[in-house]
Formats: C-alpha cells, structure tokens, sequence
C-alpha cells in the first residue's frame, strides 16, 4: 500500500502543480494498471479543462482572500487612529474644562 501512495509523492510534482513525474516502469506490476489509468485521465482534454478551472476558482478565491486581509488591515489601523484621535479630543476638553475654571475664578 505504501507503494502506491509513493505515486501521490507531492516532491514529483511538475510545475502546473497537476501532473507528477512517474515512471511507470517504477511501478510495474499490479500497480501499472493504476499508473496507466491516473496518465489517460490527464491526457482527457475534459479532465484538463476541468483542472483549469479548478485553477483559476482557486486563483480568484485566493486573491480574496488576500484582499479581505488587507482590508482587514486597513480597518484594524482605523481602529487605532480613531481610538487616538478620540484621547486626544478627550484631553483637548479636559484642557478646556480646566482653562473655564481658571477663568471663571478670575
């Protein structure tokens, strides 16, 4: 069994990210037929246009997700800035509570 799964080894696989270098004559006997099997289903032009688009779905989802992150960002850094900006103006009337009773004992 742990032969077979050698086949999914993701250190064979090539640079589409879909396919895996297998030598079929590395897996010869009972599992040839598996090898031979997992080749046609990539040589399918259907099976290849799927995997495209499964590609581009993951593409688009990823670039979301990356976008969502960053606007996640942006809304955490907006959080701090009203956050200071609300001490400051809490401090600006403190300052200006304090200026009224100077002058009001004047």
């Amino acid at each position: 069994m742990e032969r077979l799964l050698s086949v999914f080894d993701q250190s064979h696989v090539t640079s589409d990210g879909h396919r895996l270098n297998i030598r079929e004559e590395d897996y010869s006997g009972k599992y040839g037929k598996v090898i031979r099997r997992l080749q046609r289903a990539i040589l399918e032009p259907e099976m290849r246009d799927k995997m495209d688009v499964e590609d581009d779905i993951l593409e688009e989802l990823q670039g979301l997700e990356r976008a969502i992150a960053g606007k996640d960002r942006e809304i955490e850094e907006n959080k701090k800035a009203l956050e200071e900006n609300k001490k400051a103006l809490d401090e600006k009337d403190k300052i200006i509570e304090e200026l009224k009773k100077r002058l009001s004992g004047i």
